[in-house]
Parts: C-alpha cells; structure tokens; sequence
C-alpha cells in the first residue's frame, strides 16, 4: 500500500508512475502534505492532451453524482482539462480499456471509501465489497505500472461532504484558473 496523508475526511495516497509520458515505473511515492499529494497530479494533467479521470469505486447514488460533477467542474474551470468520471468496477469495460492501454495521457483520481464489508462470499472470510476495494487497489498498480500518474482519495465519513471536502483541498493546491487566452 502506498504512504498516505490525512487532510479530514480524506486520506490521500500517491501512486509513482510518471507524468503520463512514459511507459514503466509504478514506484509508490509518499506525500509529504495533502497539497503535495496531489502535485504529480496535477502537473500531468498540464501537459496538452491529458485528461483527468474520476475513478469511483464508490456506491451509486443522485447526492454522489452531484459531488462528482462538482469536482469534474473544478478541474475543467481551473486547469481547462477534459475530465471522465464512472463509478467502478463497472468502468473497466469501457472506459478502462482506454485508461490502461490508450495513449499516455491520462491523469487518475482512484476515489474509495470505509465502508462495511457487505454480502458474504459464499465459503469465503471476505465480503463482496472487499473484492471491489481490491479491484480497486489493483486498478492504481496496474494504472502506475503502466506508467500512468494516479492519486487515491479514500473518504472517511458522509460521502457527497468528503467529496466537498476533496474538491476544496485541490482548489487550494490549483490555485486560480491557470489556462486560458494569453492577455
């Protein structure tokens, strides 16, 4: 697992990978702060023709998608970069495909959250939703070790707020609306 910080609601953990220009690496990087945390993130989704996309392996809901487009529209007013959102593990058909094996341009934000382990596995010790959290720890090393940059958001609490809270904590590490016409 990587090192990770606690900014509140949200437990942020770097997964080394690059900037998104290169095959390989994967190394785990340990944030020294949330701010720095999400620096590799967002100095990828610089680079002409990245695109930042939200990873949400989180439970389906109006309130969720609500905080989801709140975040994708923070990115794309600050950075001017094309977002992508779905909820996993349902993306990997689709969109997934793109994330691991398309052109290097794409930045992750793995979103996760504490919660109970739900329906038993028949015969098995572990929940179905314990199998979706690996799902979703292997997406990041499969992410990173294809060079690809990927920051995980675990959220602690009320969801839709620790997703408000998310979203502010990279307002302050954007700063003002960085693209734009020259002038």
């Amino acid at each position: 697992r990587a090192a990770s910080v606690t900014a509140g609601a949200v437990e942020l953990s770097g997964y080394g990978g690059g900037t998104g220009e290169a095959e390989g690496g994967g190394g785990k990087v340990a944030p020294s702060s949330a701010a720095s945390a999400v620096a590799g993130l967002l100095a990828a989704a610089r680079i002409p023709s990245s695109y930042i996309a939200l990873l949400a392996y989180l439970p389906q809901s109006p309130e969720l998608d609500r905080a989801l487009g709140r975040l994708r529209g923070l990115l794309l007013d600050r950075l001017g970069v094309a977002t992508c959102a779905g909820y996993g593990p349902r993306y990997l058909h689709s969109s997934g495909q793109l994330h691991k094996g398309g052109p290097p341009s794409g930045c992750f934000l793995l979103l996760t959250a504490e919660r109970d382990p739900g329906p038993r596995v028949s015969g098995e010790p572990f929940g179905f939703r314990e199998i979706q959290l690996a799902q979703a720890l292997g997406d990041a090393e499969a992410l990173a070790g294809r060079g690809r940059t990927v920051v995980r958001a675990h959220l602690h609490g009320d969801l839709p707020a620790a997703l408000d809270a998310l979203r502010s904590l990279l307002g302050e590490a954007i700063g003002p609306a960085s693209y734009g016409p020259a002038g």
